[in-house]
């Protein structure tokens, strides 16, 4: 019995990770050395520019608050008094140091400088960042700390904190993912899309809107820089409390453009990680289904079922390149998923119907996995932000876990009643962080849901309203079902015209029976008529192109890539020129649409076909 196996001209490696755009391809790459290329430089790009914004506050910001005699122990009122020379001396140069390792970070994605050259620069410039703001903590905790309780650290030493941990951070990350150059796992750039590029820009383009801005409301409202930062971050995330209002004109007038553009800039920026979160994890599940092809066996046929012996050994082959390496392969382009078919109908029916099972596997496993990291991260997020609420909020609000709880389950998703809100000085910097993460993590979170469980909702309310108020869209579909017998018909109908004697067929017509596979029969041709094939490609085209609008996708059953291939193998001189385009691949593993793909071939074949009339 025949089972599936990799195919041996497969452009990737073992375990189907994306291959970079460079002409020596590095073979046999592990998984994780394939994260460290791939999420880790993403991960580095979203902690650096979030680190510099919060870099920018702790430099404008006195570390050091005196209460107000009228409300002693409120961190609202409370005021900062100036720090030493010395403090502001090294928060700029911490400052500097990570200014200027995001800008290396940068010019190493748009590979303006060597990888091997910058990254080192960016590591050791965000390691000099953090040390410096460590420091200055430390000295400034042990030497001149607040006294208490008539005095408080502010907002901007919390600021300078959490930089430090994001500096700490984005360092260890790119330190192993130069760990991975140096083991030879990887070339030396990063192995990023262009997609993933436009997100490494949108965030630090989201970080320049929200710095900016806060420069911006602070000298128009009159707030304190960090209070300026924290309501452009909740204005940009659509949450809203309502604890701070512009109350000038100028500012009101304000809000009209900074807000639209703000959440303009957010929304391509979830949408950029949503699809780079849906592209990674279809590229896992199917490196997980491709290592255990060798396991997935084919039924018997009918007849052989009957006979009760195993059917002829015939080569059945495919490979599956990753959607994350649509610019990573070795030539730059796609790489096609070929699966290449042989031995008698039923047995290719039977393939066909693995083959098809093993599709459907692959797309539910996918979405399936996706909702549920999707929720994992949502629980994550949204548990631990109200632990670390609760627990910073208690020196100003008598807050419960549970209205910790509520809090951020109103702020996830962006509803802000305001009836809770962050008062404290170590809580709305981490409010800041926290909602740049939690607030993209809902939408995607929702929009998993939307593939999965509304989907299905939404299948079974139009199957029960076609049943039930609205029978007109059954009688819709039927004219479709006509057309679509039309075009399978014609190729066939076409295909068994006599030849005429003497004439030379534009391309060969691959015989099929019960005793062997799809082979070219050299001394039988059958020509189409030059007409009849424009027409017949004429009318599949636009049958695909309707079936681009289908809702699910339209999957082609095993008839109609049968006449669909016969119909583009006549569009080449020989067989010897199909079989090097490779134009004939069958169904997808990729989570692509086959109309879309369909659609591509067919006007490839057109193309031909016109060439050959010259």
């Amino acid at each position: 019995m025949d089972s599936f196996s990799p195919s041996p001209d497969s452009r990737g490696d073992d375990d189907g990770s994306p291959l970079n755009r460079d002409s020596t391809c590095i073979p046999k790459r592990k998984a994780y050395w394939w994260f460290a290329s791939t999420v880790i430089p993403l991960l580095a790009a979203f902690a650096g520019p979030i680190a510099n914004v919060l870099s920018i506050a702790a430099l404008v910001t006195y570390w050091r608050n005196n209460y107000s005699p009228a409300a002693p122990g409120n961190d609202e009122d409370s005021v900062g008094f100036p720090d030493p020379p010395w403090c502001i001396a090294l928060k700029s140069v911490s400052l500097a140091c990570g200014i200027a390792g995001n800008i290396s970070l940068l010019l190493n994605f748009t590979r303006r400088i060597r990888y091997i050259v910058v990254l080192p620069i960016t590591i050791i410039s965000w390691y000099f960042a953090a040390g410096i703001l460590t420091s200055t903590i430390i000295a400034m905790n042990k030497y001149i700390p607040p006294h208490r309780p008539s005095q408080t650290y502010s907002q901007g030493f919390w600021d300078a904190i959490i930089a430090a941990v994001l500096y700490t951070f984005g360092s260890m990350l790119l330190m192993v993912n130069m760990l991975g150059y140096f083991l030879g796992h990887y070339p030396q750039y990063f192995n990023l899309t262009g997609e993933q590029r436009n997100m490494i820009l949108q965030t630090m383009m989201l970080c320049l809107w929200l710095s900016g801005g806060a420069a911006i409301f602070h000298k128009l409202c009159g707030w304190s820089y960090v209070d300026a930062l924290y309501f452009c971050d909740e204005t940009i995330l659509t949450i809203g409390f309502g604890d701070f209002t512009p109350g000038t004109k100028s500012g009101r007038g304000l809000i009209f453009p900074y807000a639209a553009g703000g959440i303009i800039i957010l929304g391509l920026l979830v949408s950029s990680i949503r699809e780079f979160v849906k592209d990674l994890g279809h590229d896992v599940v199917r490196r997980r289904i491709v290592r255990h092809l060798n396991d997935i066996r084919v039924p018997k046929t009918k007849k052989d079922r009957n006979d009760g012996h195993d059917p002829p050994a015939s080569a059945i082959t495919f490979s599956v390149s990753p959607i994350t390496s649509t610019e990573n392969s070795c030539r730059g382009g796609y790489r096609r998923d070929v699966m290449r078919i042989g031995g008698n109908s039923l047995e290719q029916r039977d393939r066909f119907d693995a083959l098809r099972a093993i599709q459907k596997r692959t797309s539910q496993v996918a979405h399936h996995c996706e909702l549920a990291l999707s929720v994992i991260a949502f629980c994550i997020i949204w548990f631990i932000g109200a632990l670390v609420f609760w627990r910073v909020e208690q020196s100003q609000q008598p807050w419960s876990y549970s209205n910790a709880l509520y809090f951020c389950y109103i702020s996830l998703l962006t509803i802000g009643y305001g009836d809770l809100t962050p008062t404290s000085n170590s809580g709305k910097p981490f409010f800041i962080v926290w909602s740049l993460v939690a607030v993209p993590t809902m939408t995607i979170l929702i929009s998993n849901m939307a593939d999965t469980i509304i989907a299905r909702y939404k299948r079974g309310t139009l199957i029960l309203a076609a049943w039930t108020i609205l029978p007109e869209s059954i009688r819709r579909h039927r004219p479709l079902d006509r057309e679509s017998r039309v075009v399978l018909g014609a190729c066939r109908k076409a295909a068994n015209r006599a030849q005429k004697p003497g004439t030379e067929g534009i391309g060969t017509q691959p015989r099929m029976d019960e005793s062997g596979g799809a082979t070219v029969q050299s001394s039988v041709t059958e020509d189409f008529y030059r007409h009849d094939l424009a027409v017949e490609l004429a009318i599949a085209i636009q049958k695909t192109a309707g079936d681009l609008e289908a809702v699910p996708p339209k999957r082609y059953n095993f008839d109609e890539w049968i006449e669909y291939d016969r119909l583009l193998r006549l569009t080449f001189n020989s067989e010897e020129d199909f079989q090097q385009e490779g134009v004939l691949e069958w169904a997808k593993l990729a989570e692509r649409r086959e109309s879309e793909w369909l659609l591509k071939r067919l006007t490839e074949g057109l193309i031909r076909y016109f060439k050959t009339q010259r």
